[in-house]
């Protein structure tokens, strides 16, 4: 299974931190193969070669690199500002990711923002080339 260099990077990353753990002999007819699922807050995130699974409260919604429009991250100077006035990183960010039929939201914690976000990105910018 190939995924691009800076994935690998940031999934050992995450690995390391302990904010998830990658996914042995996990695959989907759609999706392709399982790389590695994230915890969030409430939720988890599966992230596999052709696409992502997102898991909450009993329910997956899985959607396809390809039909993703766009991804909007809400990270910005005021939250690391904000996490730095009340010394609280323990705080979780929206991240947006558009499709044609809607908007599926989910929070991220800020200690793995910006991880995630490349991961996400760079997965999908990798089935277009």
């Amino acid at each position: 299974m190939s995924h691009p260099k800076s994935v690998s990077k940031h999934l050992k990353s995450l690995n390391v931190s302990g904010y998830g753990g990658f996914i042995p002999f996990s695959s989907d007819p759609e999706l392709g193969q399982g790389v590695y699922e994230v915890y969030l807050d409430g939720c988890a995130l599966n992230i596999f070669e052709k696409g992502v699974v997102i898991k909450f409260e009993g329910k997956s919604v899985g959607i396809l690199y390809s039909d993703i429009l766009n991804i909007t991250s809400h990270l910005s100077a005021a939250v690391f500002s904000q996490a730095s006035a009340t010394q609280n990183v323990n705080i979780s960010i929206p991240l947006e990711i558009h499709l044609s039929e809607g908007v599926v939201v989910f929070e991220v914690q800020l200690l793995i923002y910006s991880r995630v976000l490349i991961i996400l990105n760079d997965m999908r910018q990798s089935l277009k080339k």
